[in-house]
């Protein structure tokens, strides 16, 4: 999996949350088991991802507002390590149109995944069919996004880059994620009795303009948002045989 996000400006503030969060209700849900329903690998290894403490984190955004994220579940056997996480209300769509001239900047792209996926709430699914209306009529129309994800890892000094993933949105739009880091591990990561983890949220911003007849695009905002950490430690006895390559 390609980097997808890049460093910026900062423009949020991120606090270390004590407790009561949005996501406190989602904290005793083990991911690993919940992705288990149709991965096997993942239910196989569900009671040894189990993390002893979790520390949420809340980013106090000018544009999303209050968004909540934790680390919840974490599996580490020493060659291997994959990691779960949740962000409660850290995606956002809205309407938009540009300023004169602001679209010339823009790149030519294909009508956006986004209209055709699983989006997060009744209010977004009611604003894609709306845009697909206005294209279907060839009426200009334009739309922003903004989400809040993970991606790279940095642990014992190293970065890890995501080698496949899975991820889903609950009913109540808590955004969750199964990364599995690239295998094999960097030296300084292997064989470790535990690992102290942080990976960093990134804030992504895209544009899309549809101006009567072509799709335009351009993610013009990233910006590292904050970081989630984690102290995971090594599982004891064998690994598992994985289906998946």
């Amino acid at each position: 999996m390609k980097r997808k996000f890049s460093m910026a400006v900062a423009l949020v503030t991120a606090l270390v949350l004590l407790g009561g969060t949005a996501l406190a209700a989602g904290l005793g849900l083990n991911l690993f088991e919940y992705f288990g329903r149709t991965e096997k690998d993942w239910a196989n290894i569900a009671d040894k991802a189990v993390l002893e403490t979790e520390a949420p984190v809340t980013i106090d955004h000018k544009t999303l507002g209050t968004v909540e994220a934790v680390i919840t579940n974490a599996y580490y056997d020493g060659e291997k390590l994959l990691v779960a996480y949740m962000v409660q209300d850290g995606d956002q769509m809205e309407y938009w149109s540009p300023t004169d001239g602001q679209a010339a900047g823009f790149d030519l792209v294909e009508q956006p995944d986004v209209l055709n996926s699983d989006l997060y709430s009744s209010k977004q699914r009611q604003m894609a069919e709306t845009i697909r209306e206005a294209e279907k009529a060839g009426q200009p129309i334009g739309f922003v996004t903004r989400t809040i994800r993970g991606d790279s890892a940095l642990v014992n000094g190293a970065e890890l880059m995501p080698y496949m993933s899975e991820e889903e949105v609950l009913e109540d739009g808590v955004f969750c994620q199964i990364i599995d880091y690239e295998t094999p591990l960097p030296e300084s990561v292997r064989d470790q009795a535990s690992l102290e983890l942080s990976i960093p949220l990134w804030q992504a911003v895209t544009f899309y303009w549809f101006d009567g007849s072509q799709w335009y695009g351009k993610e013009e905002i990233v910006t590292e948002a904050v970081v989630m950490t984690a102290v995971v430690q090594r599982t004891a006895g064998e690994s598992p045989e994985w289906t998946a390559k």
